[in-house]
């Protein structure tokens, strides 16, 4: 089995998410390289479900022996951008926050799992705050 590595944004207690194949680390053949993709603001935390601003530099390279859809076609898990509204009023500003569940994860078993996600102090491009709630 083929080693792929991805570039994981670690969350401030240590959980590693990943969020893109490392561009030095690819085989050819063995990626999926999507031209449009962005990098985006802020990813969640598959283990304690708390949403972080994705930083800019400082990702870590860690090896995934599956990979992660839709960079590795197939793979068990996917990155799933999901919108998250402003709540200025007005304000049509949607963030991408970025999740890696399952990749047969439902529309409703998103939004189950989008319900259960909290942040501190989040705010948009515009400057506004993001509903959401807060960490415990």
């Amino acid at each position: 089995m083929n080693t792929t590595y991805f570039d994981c944004a670690i969350c401030e207690r240590g959980h590693a998410t990943p969020i893109r194949p490392t561009m030095l680390a690819l085989q050819e053949g063995d990626e999926k390289w999507i031209e449009t993709d962005d990098p985006s603001e802020f990813f969640a935390c598959s283990e304690c479900r708390r949403v972080y601003t994705l930083p800019t530099v400082g990702l870590k390279s860690l090896p995934a022996t599956q990979g992660v859809d839709p960079y590795i076609l197939g793979a068990p898990m996917r990155v799933f951008r999901v919108p998250i509204g402003c709540d200025g009023l007005d304000c049509r500003l949607q963030l991408s926050v970025l999740a890696v569940l399952p990749s047969n994860t439902s529309d409703a078993a998103l939004q189950a799992k989008k319900s259960q996600w909290r942040w501190a102090d989040l705010k948009g491009s515009c400057g506004h705050d993001i509903p959401w709630p807060q960490w415990e």
